[in-house]
């Protein structure tokens, strides 16, 4: 097969009969080439010699397949990006006397969110000023995440919990998992605002559970900060213009002068955002 080493090929191992692997697919850049590493790699395809990043994602970190990660790594460019979406199979004493093989270690109930940033470190541009609720009844973590959110240029204001004033279109909600009702205000809230769900002890069942309720993003917490930066960067960028539409009904009464507040980013349905056209 030949080879064209100008094209940003992505060597990427996984097990595509996995679910999770094939959503991971879908974040990585074309042209790709996909090894099942269930299967032992003896000699690595010439393609995967001319890879610009090299994605893993495996149940199984064996001893044959670190030898070839570490043999492919040397017969690379030293900058390429490696890759490792950790599965909850990965064991601690597995990966880290191999750590120094990846660039970047990943939980896979995550990385849908921030491979992409990975495999595309380039900067960009900056944020839309637009306004943006930090739902978290802890002050400490509620004021981090404004703070993050006010460093990005977004106008940002934390409550202790949901209330009906508010009208912000997106928000950064620290998710109690201890109370019963989470899954119904979820359904609620992301009816009405694009919602970023921040919880600890991820997994898939709980992400999948998320989204399934409205969250359009799911995060680890603590998380990176560039990580949260990048989430909202695509929620952000993802509306198409800047038309004036109300978040809500507009009521019989003309808008008073606070109305701008909530006309920045369009909410044509109840039930699908802009993106998921």
């Amino acid at each position: 097969m030949t080879v064209d080493p100008r094209r940003p090929w992505t060597l990427i191992l996984a097990d595509l009969a996995d679910p999770w692997s094939a959503r991971l697919l879908d974040h990585c850049p074309h042209p790709r080439l996909v090894v099942n590493p269930i299967d032992p790699i003896d000699a690595w395809p010439e393609p995967a010699l001319a890879a610009r990043q090299v994605v893993v994602h495996t149940p199984t970190l064996s001893d044959h397949l670190l030898r070839s990660l570490a043999t492919l790594r040397r017969a690379v460019p030293p900058t390429t990006p490696f890759l490792l979406c950790q599965q909850p199979l990965n064991r601690y004493h597995q990966v880290q006397p191999h750590a120094t093989l990846f660039s970047t270690i990943l939980p896979e109930s995550t990385a849908i969110e921030t491979l992409d940033r990975h495999v595309d470190p380039s900067p960009r541009a900056a944020l839309p000023a637009i306004p943006i609720a930090v739902i978290s009844s802890l002050n400490e973590i509620g004021g981090w995440l404004t703070s993050a959110c006010l460093a990005l240029g977004l106008h940002a204001r934390h409550q202790r919990k949901w209330s009906n004033d508010l009208t912000e279109p997106l928000a950064l909600w620290d998710l109690p998992v201890l109370d019963d009702d989470w899954e119904q205000t979820l359904r609620h809230q992301a009816r009405r605002r694009a919602i970023v769900v921040l919880s600890g002890f991820l997994d898939r069942p709980f992400v999948n559970r998320a989204r399934t309720l409205g969250a359009h993003a799911v995060l680890d917490l603590p998380c990176d900060h560039a990580d949260l930066a990048h989430v909202l960067a695509r929620l952000i960028r993802a509306v198409p213009g800047q038309r004036t539409h109300y978040l809500d009904s507009p009521s019989a009464t003309p808008p008073g002068p606070s109305a701008r507040r909530r006309i920045l980013i369009p909410h044509p349905s109840p039930a699908r955002f802009p993106w998921e056209a």
